[in-house]
């Protein structure tokens, strides 16, 4: 063979074999399996919207309750907007709540009334009521006389213990500190009110805790308070940068009232003393209770605002609404940022 027909023949013999291999390589290769769907991300479930539920006050124009109200006759805004009412009554609650007695040298001359005044309140307890008896002249001398127990004996023997003694009174850090107690007695049980009666002449010289700390903590609680001040030692002559003594007190008493949707007397004899111990009493245990499911559903723990109206078919009459001014919203994990400090005031035990 000649030279130039053997090369034509070898060119030949490997142009077949590379048809041969394009045809064969493509067939070896596995023909792709089909692949599953991607896992479908499923969206993390809705957090509950917000319950919110709310003691409520009404009295008349001679500051008396008025129990005769129904659902309708309510409305209720969270930070100017409208919500929607899901839960009424007005009923007899077991309530747990302190009586925080102050036991400063100011309020030597009436001790014995006031010691009477908490008595009474022990006294109109029912079955299912707890009490705690506490006691306080300065930040270092708040102390626990009965803690809560429903034994009347063992109350009226922590009241009739107590004992005046000078010192800077610390108004606000007694009010904090047993608030905070308040709130922790049998924490998480519903049907239960929780309270504070405060007996004072709403002087307070020397708080380890600053009034807007406080108004945080009774936010952050719900617990209500009632206070009962004695002003009449209090001098009323205002300075020329400031408020008299007496208009500082009335400030603070009405301040932590109003803030929680409880009630301030300020009686000027024992008539009046009488009659605000009986509202008082009735107070801690009937009242309208109110709920709704909140329409904003942020879990940003901020605070809002609440307001509870009555309609105008009411609202003539001259009633006054008493509630909590709002509550803080849980946070993303799901609680309520509260604020702890070292060295703060604490309750002792007598």
């Amino acid at each position: 063979m000649k030279p130039f027909q053997s090369r034509t023949f070898q060119s030949i013999i490997i142009l077949g074999f590379v048809l041969l291999v394009c045809c064969v390589v493509p067939a070896q290769v596995p023909n792709p399996q089909p692949q599953s769907p991607a896992p479908t991300i499923q969206p993390s479930a809705t957090p509950p919207v917000q319950a919110v539920k709310l003691n409520v006050l009404v009295t008349d124009e001679a500051d008396r309750f008025v129990g005769t109200l129904r659902q309708e006759d309510f409305r209720i805004e969270e930070d100017g907007a409208a919500q929607t009412i899901t839960q009424f009554a007005r009923e007899r609650s077991p309530v747990s709540y302190a009586i925080v007695v102050d036991n400063s040298g100011s309020l030597r001359d009436l001790m014995g009334y006031i010691v009477r005044t908490a008595g009474s309140l022990v006294q109109a307890n029912q079955p299912g009521d707890e009490t705690m008896i506490v006691r306080f002249v300065s930040s270092d001398n708040i102390s626990v006389m009965q803690d809560f127990t429903a034994n009347q004996a063992a109350l009226m023997k922590g009241l009739g213990a107590m004992y005046v003694e000078g010192g800077q009174t610390a108004v606000i850090d007694a009010v904090y500190i047993s608030a905070a107690r308040v709130a922790e007695h049998r924490a998480g049980e519903s049907g239960r009110r929780r309270a504070l009666v405060l007996l004072t002449d709403g002087e307070d010289r020397s708080s380890y805790y600053k009034l807007t700390e406080l108004q945080t903590l009774l936010r952050q609680t719900g617990v209500q308070v009632f206070a009962i001040g004695w002003l009449q030692n209090l001098d009323e002559q205002e300075g020329f940068i400031r408020k008299s003594t007496r208009g500082q007190a009335t400030k603070l008493l009405d301040s932590l009232t109003q803030e929680t949707g409880g009630r301030v007397f300020y009686p000027k004899n024992l008539q009046a003393l009488i009659a605000a111990v009986a509202e008082i009493s009735n107070y801690l245990r009937t009242q309208y209770i109110i709920g709704y499911q909140t329409t904003n559903a942020s879990r940003d723990g901020k605070f809002r605002k609440v307001r509870v109206k009555l309609n105008e078919s009411t609202s003539g009459a001259k009633h006054r609404v008493h509630a909590r001014s709002g509550y803080f919203a849980p946070d993303a994990k799901g609680g309520v940022k509260t604020q702890s400090k070292e060295k703060s005031p604490r309750l002792r035990t007598q």
